[in-house]
């Protein structure tokens, strides 16, 4: 595991930045469209065309507002503005979908620049850390940053590269909980009948994405 931190994994800033640009440029267009769909009509006018107030997409008060005015049955608009609430009305009506997605590429950008700023200056590569038993299932975890969730979008993943002679594997172990619970000796059960190799150890030792960093010392 120290050996994994240690060796961290390369990211390619350039490419990783240029990704960030196309998601900020799809950010913008869906911004200007939301505020054209969603924002009230202007009061008043200026000497230089009508003044649009722009919606707060992220207040919950505003975006409840305009969403009754668009829908039009208030009936319909849920008591919270959470993805997770929102979800089913996007089917239905697309703006909705749109305001989901702009949501996650906010979030998508607010990862990327952390993700470079977890740049080592010295060796240029990530050094986040694994918990070998970060998760009540006994899953590996990451944090600082956390490399297990890079985004699918915008193919952000073929940023990081190896080095020349080496390749990135990506390893997973397909329904693994489930065979566990299916198996007619549980293996949490034979593990703990070993004291030399406890539980935790035995339900942790499938690697998760973070195989994917192995062969990039």
């Amino acid at each position: 595991m120290a050996a994994l931190e240690l060796a961290g994994i390369y990211l390619e800033q350039a490419c990783w930045r240029g990704k960030l640009k196309e998601i900020e440029r799809r950010r913008n267009e869906l911004y200007e469209r939301l505020q054209d769909e969603l924002a009230e009509e202007p009061a008043q006018q200026s000497l230089f065309g009508p003044v649009r107030a722009d919606l707060n997409l992220d207040s919950h008060v505003q975006l409840t507002r305009a969403l009754t005015r668009v829908i039009g049955d208030p009936k319909r608009i849920p008591d919270s503005t959470r993805n997770w609430k929102l979800e089913p009305l996007a089917a239905e009506f697309p703006v909705v979908g749109r305001i989901l997605e702009y949501r996650t590429l906010q979030k998508t950008l607010k990862f990327g620049e952390t993700l470079l700023e977890s740049v080592n200056p010295e060796t240029g590569r990530i050094h986040p850390h694994f918990h070998q038993i970060g998760a009540p299932t006994g899953r590996m975890s990451c944090t600082d940053p956390n490399v297990q969730q890079i985004p699918h979008a915008f193919d952000m993943r073929r940023c990081f590269r190896a080095p020349e002679g080496r390749k990135l594997v990506v390893a997973d172990y397909s329904q693994i909980r489930s065979s566990c619970a299916s198996s007619p000796i549980s293996p949490m059960i034979a593990a703990s009948s070993r004291p030399s190799a406890p539980a935790q150890t035995s339900i942790a030792r499938p690697p998760r994405r973070s195989s994917m960093f192995r062969s990039s010392r």
